[in-house]
C-alpha cells in the first residue's frame, strides 16, 4: 500500500504543478537583489548553512529581528540600508541573510528592486 499523498496526487503528466522556470527566475533573481544589498560573498556564504542547523540563541535571534525591524523602516532608502549592512558584523550579515531567503522576507524589506531591469 502506498502512502495517501494528495499534493503529489493532484498533478497530472499535463499539468506538473508550479512551473520550473518560474521558480528559478525566482530564486536567481532573489539572489542578485541580495547580493546587491549584502555582497555576492555573504549570499554564497549563506546560501552554504541550512539554517535549521545554526544554534539560534538569545544574542542571534535579537540580531536577526532588530535587523529586519530595520531594513524594513529604512524601506524606503535603499542607501541607508546598504549602510545598515555594512556597519554590521560579517556573522550578522550572514545570519540575517539566511533569515531573509529562508522566511521570504526581501519583499517586504524593499520598496522596489534594487536591480533595474
Amino acid at each position: 500500500m502506498q502512502p495517501d499523498n494528495k499534493e503529489i496526487d493532484k498533478y497530472t503528466p499535463e499539468d506538473s504543478g508550479p512551473d520550473l522556470s518560474e521558480s528559478i527566475e525566482v530564486s536567481r533573481r532573489q539572489n542578485e537583489e541580495l547580493s546587491f544589498l549584502f555582497g555576492e560573498e555573504t549570499v554564497e556564504q549563506a546560501n552554504q548553512v541550512d539554517i535549521v542547523d545554526l544554534n539560534l540563541n538569545k544574542d542571534i535571534t535579537d540580531t536577526i529581528s532588530k535587523g529586519v525591524n530595520q531594513l524594513k523602516k529604512l524601506k524606503n532608502n535603499p542607501d541607508a540600508q546598504l549602510k545598515l549592512i555594512k556597519e554590521m558584523t560579517p556573522g550578522a550579515r550572514i545570519v540575517l541573510c539566511m533569515w531573509i531567503m529562508e522566511m521570504g522576507l526581501l519583499d517586504k524589506i524593499q520598496v522596489r528592486s534594487y536591480l533595474v531591469k
